[in-house]
């Protein structure tokens, strides 16, 4: 979506990039919103995907944080290792939407990111953690 326009009748929206802090399962997390924004009344709004954007940023830095594998980790070594995600759920006896959803954003607990790694991971990467 390249234009919207203000809801208050101002005309066209101009795309920005925001700094901003949000707070997340007790942290404070920085990102960096892409929002439209009003030039008259300052008014701003997202797309659907800008929103989704944000989620995935938060989330990717919540493992970050917590030191767990991330989306695009888990499935680089998933791939590395020539497994589907069908593969890999039934390693890891989950569903295979669990690892869809962790590789598309959504964070896994502590103790199933444990037994990612224990799959994924070759013996000498695990000891270095």
């Amino acid at each position: 979506m390249d234009q919207i326009n203000c809801p208050k009748g101002h005309g066209i929206m101009e795309q920005k990039e925001i700094p901003k802090t949000v707070p997340f399962k007790g942290l404070d997390i920085n990102i960096v919103d892409k929002a439209f924004v009003c030039p008259v009344c300052r008014l701003s709004a997202g797309t659907i995907q800008s929103a989704a954007n944000i989620q995935k940023t938060i989330a990717n830095a919540y493992k970050k944080h917590k030191k767990l594998l991330s989306g695009e980790a888990i499935r680089e070594l998933r791939k590395s290792k020539n497994m589907t995600q069908t593969d890999l759920a039934a390693l890891m006896e989950v569903g295979v939407a669990s690892i869809k959803r962790w590789e598309t954003g959504a964070i896994q607990s502590r103790s199933m990111d444990k037994l990612l790694r224990q799959h994924l991971q070759k013996d000498s990467d695990r000891k270095k953690e």
